[in-house]
């Protein structure tokens, strides 16, 4: 059962502060586009932009998100 194997869903499991954690997510979207900017793909992504604005209903989920 799971309760018995909990620890096979541990694997590579970090415990990370806040900031360490939101560090490396927002880098993952980055890095999932090649580092580039979404919109024009020339440039350095610097920024990360939701695809539905958060003032609009749009959340922080990954699928809302790119650089």
């Amino acid at each position: 059962g799971i309760s018995e194997d909990w620890h096979e869903l541990m694997f590579e499991l970090t415990c990370l502060t806040k900031g360490s954690a939101k560090k490396q997510f927002r880098q993952s979207i980055k890095y999932a586009f090649g580092g580039l900017c979404a919109y024009c793909r020339c440039k350095r992504a610097t920024t990360i932009d939701h695809l539905k604005p958060r003032s609009r209903g749009g959340s922080n989920l990954r699928s809302n998100l790119v650089p």
